[in-house]
C-alpha cells in the first residue's frame, strides 16, 4: 500500500469480487468482514515472538529491506520478528500481485504480500502491513475518524467506497494521528484525481506517510501487548512527499 495507492500496489477488481478489504487487509470470513477482533500474538517473557519465512524469490536488497522493518520492531517495541522454526502460527512473506497481510494472528500459516513495487521506496510499507500483522487497522477506519478527518464520498471509486468504512478497532488505544504509518494517503482511490480524505485541522497536514513508524504507531503496538516503556524515540528518515 503506497502513500497514494498507487494502482500496482492494489488489485484491479472491485472490492466485492475481492478476497481483500480496505485494500490490503485479507478477509479471514465473510461473517468477520468488519470484526475488529483481533488475536494477539502470544507474549512470553515480555516478548512477543512473531515467526517468519521470506520468500527465496526476493533479491538481496529486498530481504534487507524488509529486515530494516523487523529491526524497527524490535527496537522501539517488545515485538520482535524471529525465524520461523517449526511454529504452529506464522508468517510468510512473499511477492504475490500487490501488498496486502491479515489484520493479527490468524492461525497457521498467514500470508504477507510484498510485491517488488511495495519495496520500492524502502521500509515503509512493509511496516504498514507488519502493522496489521501486529493487529491493527488503518487510521481513517476507527470509529471517531469524523472528529479529524472528512471523506469526500463523490471523489471516490465507484464500488470502493466499502474502504472508507469505520469501526471500533485496536487503533483506538492512543489518539489519531495523520502521521501514522497506517494512515491513507489523501488521494486514496480517487476516481477524479481530487482528495479522498481531507483533514480538518490543518489541509495541509501530510497523510499517509510511508517512511517509519511514528511515536503513537510505536505507542499502540506498547500498550496492545503491555510492553515495559522504551526509552528510545523514532526519528524520520525522510519526510514524506
Amino acid at each position: 500500500m503506497g502513500i497514494l495507492l498507487l494502482p500496482e500496489l492494489i488489485p484491479p477488481e472491485a472490492p466485492e469480487s475481492s478476497f481483500l478489504l480496505e485494500g490490503d487487509i485479507i478477509k479471514v470470513s465473510p461473517f468477520r468482514v468488519f470484526s475488529s477482533a483481533s488475536p494477539k500474538w502470544p507474549k512470553r517473557r515480555g516478548t512477543v515472538q512473531i515467526p517468519y519465512i521470506i520468500s527465496y524469490k526476493y533479491d538481496k536488497p529486498s530481504v534487507k529491506i524488509i529486515k530494516e522493518a523487523f529491526a524497527d520492531f524490535a527496537k522501539f517495541t517488545c515485538v520482535k520478528f524471529v525465524p520461523y522454526s517449526y511454529q504452529r502460527d506464522f508468517v510468510s512473506i512473499m511477492p504475490m500481485a500487490g501488498c496486502f497481510s491479515s489484520v493479527g494472528r490468524t492461525g497457521g500459516m498467514q500470508v504477507v504480500s510484498l510485491a517488488p513495487a511495495c519495496l520500492r521506496r524502502g521500509k515503509g510499507v512493509t511496516l504498514h502491513e507488519l502493522m496489521h500483522v501486529v493487529g491493527f487497522w488503518h487510521e481513517h477506519s476507527r470509529a471517531d475518524r469524523d472528529k479529524y478527518i472528512s471523506i469526500s464520498w463523490n471523489e471516490i471509486l465507484t464500488g470502493f467506497e466499502i474502504n472508507f468504512m469505520k469501526s471500533w478497532n485496536s487503533n483506538m488505544l492512543v489518539n489519531y494521528d495523520y502521521s501514522s504509518v497506517l494512515h491513507y494517503g489523501r488521494y486514496a482511490f480517487s476516481m477524479t484525481g481530487l482528495p479522498t480524505i481531507i483533514p480538518l485541522s490543518d489541509p495541509h497536514v501530510a497523510l499517509g506517510q510511508r517512511w517509519n513508524l511514528s511515536s503513537s504507531d510505536i505507542a499502540r503496538v506498547n500498550k496492545l501487548y503491555k510492553c515495559s516503556p522504551t526509552l528510545t524515540e523514532p526519528e524520520l528518515d525522510q519526510q514524506p512527499n
